[in-house]
């Protein structure tokens, strides 16, 4: 009942009815316990009663480290099965196994990003492992400590990847491309507007090369255009957004109008190339498309 008067205003006094009568209650329960003990000290001060009530949170203390154990083996193993399907050779695959526990110990994250970067690439020998957990590496220093790239050549993709985190949009973490080719690349979930079964969506794509991404491409799928107006408002009010923090200045009225009559368009502002493109699905059943905001260089 408390949790359901909670989610309306309109029901504030019985909350606070029932937030009174926890609180007197919960009152009215310690010093039911504290009278029982007065009244029979010798009882309660026993050496069996220190052990009851240390007994859970010694457990509890030794509890957690066999979790976070059982985490990382669990981690590991998972790795470890992925890359009998990328490392075919059992030489070279156990000697990727050692370099990756050398190199990650208790860092699970770089070792997924280690084993998601070998299914890109094909690794065939010794160095290409070495040069795989390097990059990994290298990758994770540059995004704890950014560097500031001029804009004229773009942006820092660690920097872009913070752009539009108030707006839920959270790209992943950036990395090498399918084909192990010099295009790196980030996205974020789909963020979904609106209710249904097939939701309109946002999503946040960072294109670019190793050290600088080049290209920001905020893109909204409408699958049902019937109810697409919350969705449209949204991606109109975080392409501004997204506009504001790449170039540091307000997005101009042209480019607002066209982003909310959907208006393809090419211009250029501030050394970067601005596109609006929409795209029509052929055959989709409910004549769903796709609006591209892009801001590159």
């Amino acid at each position: 009942v408390l949790a359901y008067s909670e989610t309306d205003k309109k029901y504030s006094q019985v909350e606070g009815l029932l937030n009174a009568l926890f609180a007197w209650f919960g009152l009215g329960l310690i010093f039911y316990v504290i009278f029982q003990i007065s009244a029979d000290i010798e009882k309660f001060a026993k050496l069996q009663t220190l052990t009851d009530f240390s007994l859970p949170p010694i457990l509890f203390m030794f509890y957690l480290p066999f979790i976070f154990l059982m985490n990382l083996y669990v981690n590991y193993e998972n790795a470890f099965v992925r890359l009998q399907f990328v490392v075919k050779e059992p030489s070279l695959r156990a000697y990727a196994k050692r370099c990756a526990i050398k190199a990650f110990h208790f860092r699970i994250e770089l070792l997924n990003r280690w084993t998601r970067n070998l299914n890109l690439t094909n690794r065939e020998n010794r160095q290409d492992i070495k040069d795989a957990i390097r990059e990994v590496k290298t990758t994770w220093e540059r995004e704890q400590s950014p560097e500031e790239i001029p804009l004229d050549l773009g942006w820092s993709p660690f920097m872009a990847r913070e752009f539009l985190i108030t707006e839920g949009l959270i790209p992943s973490d950036y990395h090498r491309s399918v084909g192990g080719c010099d295009d790196w690349c980030s996205n974020s979930d789909c963020l979904r507007v609106g209710d249904g079964f097939t939701l309109n969506n946002i999503v946040y794509y960072i294109e670019g090369e190793e050290s600088v991404a080049t290209k920001l491409n905020l893109v909204m799928a409408i699958n049902t255009p019937d109810s697409s107006f919350e969705t449209r408002h949204e991606f109109c009010e975080i392409a501004g957004k997204l506009f504001a923090k790449a170039l540091g200045n307000e997005v101009p009225e042209e480019i607002k109008v066209n982003l909310s009559k959907e208006i393809t368009m090419t211009t250029k502002l501030m050394g970067k190339n601005i596109i609006i493109l929409k795209e029509i699905w052929p055959g989709h059943r409910m004549q769903g498309y796709s609006i591209k905001f892009i801001i590159q260089n």
